[in-house]
């Protein structure tokens, strides 16, 4: 039970870290437009909120094994990108 509460929890502040990004991205009141840049901040704050709730989880295992995995991780990702 608690398991899923935690999760809603993580689920809902993503959820508001959206919004709020969404609404900062607002120029003006009367033209609401997203921008390019907007977008991708909205999608690392998603991205970064989303790794600290899964790091978070791993924490019981052994530390070298987790920053091995995010170093592959981020190689992977950026090797992607490019």
């Amino acid at each position: 039970m608690r398991k899923y509460q935690s999760i809603s929890r993580m689920w809902f502040a993503i959820a508001l870290i959206t919004i709020v990004s969404m609404i900062l991205s607002i120029e003006d009141i009367s033209s609401f437009k997203l921008t390019a840049g907007s977008i991708f901040v909205t999608l690392a704050c998603l991205c970064w909120e989303l790794k600290n709730n899964l790091t978070r989880m791993l924490s019981l295992k052994d530390p070298m094994q987790i920053v091995i995995n995010k170093v592959l991780g981020s190689c992977l990702g950026s090797l992607l990108i490019a």
